[in-house]
């Protein structure tokens, strides 16, 4: 959680909408464009996700697999809740945790 603060207010910061689920943990990530291409898999955006953790993803060029996503999506979404920015911000000592929680982010 300390690790991803900095990253979440920087999303928060341009205007992106964060959900945080609240029923356990979901691991897999997608994306839904224009209601006819999806990305879907479980990697992480990073290089550790990708080259040392060999985890992949598949584009789909289908829209009722982007259809399905986005209900999965809702799904997810009505046992989730929106994380604001004030959450992030608890002062001076947290920012210095982050920040040296934020040098081992490449290896967690």
């Amino acid at each position: 959680d300390w690790a991803r603060r900095p990253f979440l207010r920087t999303l928060l910061e341009q205007g992106v909408v964060v959900r945080l689920y609240t029923d356990g943990m979901v691991h897999a990530k997608f994306a839904v464009v224009d209601e006819q291409v999806a990305w879907v898999g479980s990697a992480n955006l990073d290089a550790r996700s990708i080259t040392l953790n060999f985890e992949v993803c598949a584009v789909v060029y289908d829209a009722r697999a982007a259809l399905q996503l986005l209900a999965q999506y809702e799904s997810l979404s009505s046992r989730s809740r929106l994380l604001l920015i004030e959450e992030l911000d608890n002062g001076r000592l947290s920012r210095m945790a982050e920040g040296l929680v934020w040098l081992l982010s490449p290896q967690l």
